[in-house]
């Protein structure tokens, strides 16, 4: 499907979605039938404007850190705790 970013997804999954628009702007940005989807998926959808973050802290264009810190932010599990998955983040970056 043109959506295949959702294929593997399963019901509840979560969704972080680098962007910039602000929240009045997803309805009008994210094309129905996408919306449509993670509803019947019921998934959690969030959102986090990984560039503006990247730049704001000296990381430039690399932003994949900041979104597996967002991915760990929202992920409901103990398999590791937040304060850790920042620790090892920060250690890579340097």
């Amino acid at each position: 499907t043109k959506y295949d970013v959702l294929k593997r997804l399963k019901k509840g999954g979560i969704v972080v979605i680098n962007c910039s628009w602000s929240p009045e702007e997803v309805n009008q940005v994210l094309p129905a039938q996408f919306r449509r989807k993670l509803a019947e998926l019921e998934a959690k959808v969030y959102f986090v404007n990984a560039d503006k973050v990247a730049q704001v802290t000296g990381l430039g264009k690399t932003i994949n850190m900041i979104m597996q810190a967002a991915f760990f932010r929202v992920m409901p599990t103990d398999l590791l705790p937040y304060d850790d998955v920042i620790r090892y983040l920060i250690e890579d970056i340097k």
